[in-house]
């Protein structure tokens, strides 16, 4: 069969499931059938989709080679303050992004030196001229300023609720507008004040699957304590596009006043047309993925982080 043919049978199959879809929601709920219809989907991706990495896309990989090379993970913060200077100055990345947290400090030497400098007042007079080369934190937030990086942290939904680092501003301002119907997380875990402040933003890292285990949307927005906070891919995507305004689309939810669902979100660069992402009711974004991840998919390209 030619490939033309291929694509037109297809089709057919997605038209012919997406009718069947449609009865059997309304009718009978028959999971089975979703699942198949999911399948299909992922095959015309896989079908109609490049199989080439993506140019403007590179991982810098915490791999097996790094580890050996540099040593067991977490790295100190001023290793991660020279792979940072490395990629916006010989690299000259457009934006940063960090899909792990500091979520713990890491003050090297100065804080061993300060109880003994309560001891010592020659020792405490010298210390403050000491603390940019001894406190590793502030190394690390000296290279994150004035750079357009995103940190990560991930949300929790737990009963505790239990809150750690510092989360950045909300997306947008909900004072006074609508309840928004998305899920609603209770807790988080962000990065240390330190290093929250030097960064421009930060966004959170969580994967919401499909009821089959598959993730094939990414959440472009969260909501804690009513406020909506937006997610890793969401804020490097605003960075490296110029668009820092993002306004929401809300729709009110038919016999619930004072209820609205998040429809869309608007993206205004300074100088270009507005960006329009449509949202589902969970407040994620479909995403055509180009294929598996890791090294050996080749839909993106990976950069072992020894060799920076």
């Amino acid at each position: 069969m030619s490939r033309l043919g291929a694509r037109a049978g297809l089709w057919g199959a997605v038209a012919l499931l997406a009718a069947i879809g449609a009865w059997h929601a309304v009718i009978w709920p028959l999971p089975p059938l979703q699942r198949l219809e999911l399948a299909v989907d992922d095959m015309r991706l896989r079908a109609f989709l490049g199989h080439t990495p993506h140019p403007d896309i590179t991982i810098v990989d915490v791999d097996e080679a790094s580890l050996r090379a540099i040593g067991r993970w977490p790295w100190g913060r001023e290793r991660l303050a020279a792979l940072t200077d490395e990629l916006f100055g010989r690299q000259r990345i457009a934006v940063l992004g960090f899909d792990f947290v500091f979520a713990e400090p890491d003050t090297g030497a100065w804080a061993a030196l300060q109880p003994l400098a309560s001891q010592d007042p020659a020792l405490a007079s010298r210390l403050p001229a000491w603390r940019a080369a001894l406190d590793h934190d502030q190394h690390f937030a000296r290279a994150l300023q004035g750079r357009p990086v995103v940190l990560g942290y991930y949300l929790t939904a737990d009963r505790g609720g239990g809150r750690s680092g510092r989360l950045p501003a909300p997306l947008f301002d909900t004072t006074g507008q609508p309840a928004l119907r998305l899920p609603a997380w209770s807790g988080y875990g962000a990065s240390v004040p330190a290093l929250a402040a030097a960064a421009p933003t930060a966004g959170f890292f969580n994967a919401l699957p499909d009821d089959d285990g598959v993730v094939r949307s990414v959440p472009a927005v969260a909501q804690l304590d009513r406020q909506v906070y937006e997610s890793l891919a969401l804020a490097m995507l605003r960075l490296a596009t110029d668009a820092p305004v993002v306004k929401p689309v809300t729709t009110p939810v038919a016999g619930r006043p004072g209820l609205a669902d998040l429809a869309a979100l608007l993206l205004q660069p300074a100088a270009a047309p507005a960006r329009r992402l449509g949202l589902d009711e969970r407040g994620t974004l479909r995403v055509p993925y180009r294929g598996p991840g890791g090294p050996g998919a080749h839909s993106f390209r990976y950069v072992s982080a020894e060799r920076l």
